[in-house]
């Protein structure tokens, strides 16, 4: 049985959200952005549903 190692994202630990302060979670389906991982876990309640596309950080 093989085991892949998760996908490493260029910004991955290193960006935070500005309202929260949780870690920003790679999402492909944002059109790969990074949104945040209080939203990303517990919806609109918790956070702000913002997106920072990749392409616009590099």
């Amino acid at each position: 049985m093989f085991i892949t190692a998760p996908k490493l994202y260029l910004f991955t630990n290193k960006l935070y959200c500005a309202d929260c302060g949780k870690g920003m979670w790679f999402r492909s389906n944002r059109q790969n952005g990074y949104i945040c991982g209080s939203y990303a876990r517990h919806g609109k309640k918790a956070c702000s549903a913002y997106t920072i596309k990749e392409e616009f950080l590099k």
